[in-house]
């Protein structure tokens, strides 16, 4: 019975002890055993047991998102791993999210572009190339990597590298790429030189004759905008490209002998050229020199008087082309010059004819001069397109003659109605159409009021009433867009139910998303946004692609573009030839490279 009492006196104890135990080891438990599991793995990430590497490696991936601990850990251990090694660390990083600067040091960034630059993929090193461009801060420590990058056996590397040199503004890469043996990378080096100034001694004038046509075009682009900087030179800003039509010649630019230009090249020249050759002196039938001079002359009473001359033949295609040059050479729709044909007109062909061509001949004055026409010249059978360049003068009836265009199928349309009226429109204008689109039936007026109100910076509360009533997806998305709270904007550029050009043009109106969207447009390296057929055409029947050219140009965006580019942009002619406008495209992308570089911190290296 003793016993029993002993025992059962130590029993209040002994639970007291259990107790005492479990409050403390539990909460210890909870507290050291992930860090010591992190420790365990941790340690285990470069073990020589394949099995144990890949579940520490794995453990990276999962926590390197929440705990800091481990990824510092990891960078810690990369220095001193061998290639391999480094590799495992680094793709268990980027699977983390985490593989980016900072956290990574430069040193270590470094050491994996030197890796990929050495890689046997031609991918690899196309995505060291890439990656440099968007690391300025590291210009000078990657000038060794570039280098090697411009000298690779593969074009595709080498075209990435002149495009990184162009970014970190590595001059003597741009100029090394001016003889690649790749046309289409000596073309683009010669261009960017004359983008970037590369001009005087340091551009050595190449023989026109000895290179590709497409490097010769881009040799006499670049000679004749670096020499309009050369005081004295003998250049298409002074004495022109062409010395006349019966010898075009090329002066002061192949030395010491003049390089006669074969006919391609002559009409290119006759664009650089103003005033190089008088157009009563083209011989009949050479319809693009022609009309590249006309694009290019200063001589207004000759293109008048050409127009005088041809007016009998305004219904034949080729002249009819040549006159809109000429009206939007002047500004002027040519009523004097070109009469329509008197009434009543006995075939109705001719009189259709008559009306395309007054409709196309104002439609290149107002393009010409952007200060519209009055609103007497507007009328009910007027095009969509018509409507919206007549509003670039404002006035009193602006709403009225633009308000249809709102209801538009067309996307690019909708955006042209919109920029322009953002920047026409008083005020007061600006308030009263901004709130009667927001609470228009149609979805695409209703995201035409969220574009105005963006653009203007006008009625924001009532675009934010807006956007908690709108039950429209994919007019929410706009909304929400112009509102400026979607950081996940580039999204919505993959969708097929979202108009991607509305998109772009409010990226293009936030200052924050600018650059985002002019990569998305014109850089190289970021995935372009893909417009098909219905971008330009909504009743078209087919997903056929078109290019970035066909939406300027056919959609008439360039109009949009062109309002939030910065200052300098080399621009695009919409009554050019289309091949010449594949030409100032593919400039206006190289003009982006050159632009993007200048500003170290518009894009981080990532």
């Amino acid at each position: 019975m003793s016993l029993k009492r002993r025992d059962l006196s130590r029993l209040p104890l002994l639970v007291i002890s259990l107790m005492a135990t479990m409050t403390l080891t539990i909460p210890l438990a909870y507290f050291l055993a992930p860090r010591a599991l992190r420790t365990l793995r941790l340690s285990q990430t470069t073990s020589t047991d394949v099995v144990v590497r890949q579940r520490a490696l794995s453990y990276v991936v999962q926590h390197a998102a929440t705990d800091p601990a481990v990824v510092a850990a990891v960078l810690a251990k990369m220095p001193a791993a061998n290639d391999a090694a480094f590799v495992e660390l680094m793709n268990a990083l980027d699977l983390g999210g985490v593989w980016r600067r900072p956290p990574v040091t430069d040193d270590l960034w470094l050491r994996w572009l030197d890796l990929l630059a050495g890689d046997k993929d031609r991918l690899s090193r196309i995505s060291a190339m890439q990656l440099a461009a968007d690391a300025p801060a590291l210009a000078q420590r990657l000038a060794g990597l570039i280098q090697r990058g411009s000298g690779d056996p593969d074009a595709d590397v080498r075209y990435n590298a002149l495009y990184a040199a162009v970014t970190l503004r590595m001059d003597r890469v741009v100029r090394q790429a001016m003889n690649d043996r790749e046309p289409a990378i000596a073309a683009d080096a010669w261009l960017l030189a004359g983008l970037m100034g590369i001009s005087g001694g340091q551009v050595e004038v190449g023989d026109l004759h000895a290179a590709s046509p497409v490097v010769a075009r881009a040799m006499l682009w670049t000679m004749a905008t670096t020499s309009r900087d050369r005081k004295g030179a003998d250049g298409p800003g002074e004495s022109g490209v062409v010395e006349s039509a019966e010898d075009p010649s090329v002066h002061g630019w192949s030395a010491p002998s003049q390089s006669r230009l074969v006919p391609a090249l002559r009409d290119f020249a006759a664009w650089l050229s103003p005033d190089a050759v008088k157009l009563e002196a083209i011989p009949p039938g050479h319809t693009l020199w022609l009309w590249r001079t006309m694009l290019a002359t200063t001589d207004e009473p000759a293109l008048r008087r050409w127009a005088v001359r041809h007016a009998a033949d305004k219904h034949d295609p080729t002249v009819r082309a040549l006159l809109a040059v000429i009206a939007y050479r002047l500004g002027d729709a040519l009523t004097a010059e070109v009469p329509r044909s008197p009434k009543p007109l006995p075939d109705d062909q001719t009189r259709d004819a008559d009306q395309v061509l007054d409709q196309v001949l104002r439609l290149a004055a107002m393009e010409s001069s952007q200060a519209g026409v009055s609103p007497a010249a507007i009328g009910p059978d007027d095009s969509d397109l018509l409507r919206v360049m007549s509003a670039v003068s404002g006035g009193a009836d602006l709403v009225p003659r633009v308000r249809p265009v709102f209801h538009s199928p067309a996307s690019t349309m909708r955006d042209l109605a919109c920029a322009i009226t953002a920047k026409a429109a008083t005020p007061e204008q600006a308030d009263a159409l901004i709130a009667e689109l927001l609470s228009d039936h149609d979805a695409n007026a209703r995201m035409c009021g969220a574009v105005l109100a963006a653009w203007t910076g006008r009625q924001m509360d009532l675009l934010r009433s807006r956007d908690r009533l709108e039950n429209d997806w994919v007019v929410k998305q706009i909304v929400s867009l112009a509102l400026g709270d979607r950081s996940d904007w580039t999204g919505l550029l993959a969708r097929d139910d979202v108009p991607r050009t509305t998109v772009l043009m409010l990226a293009l109106g936030q200052p924050d998303k600018l650059p985002g969207a002019l990569d998305s447009l014109l850089c190289p390296w970021v995935q372009q946004v893909a417009f098909d057929a219905r971008t330009i055409n909504p009743r078209a029947t087919t997903q056929q692609p078109v290019d970035l050219r066909q939406v300027l140009i056919e959609g008439r965006w360039w109009h949009v573009l062109r309002m939030r580019l910065p200052a300098g942009h080399p621009g695009v002619d919409p009554w050019a030839d289309e091949e010449l406008q594949r030409f100032q495209v593919e400039l206006l992308r190289l003009w982006w490279l050159v632009e993007r570089g200048k500003d170290g911190t518009r894009r981080g290296a990532s």
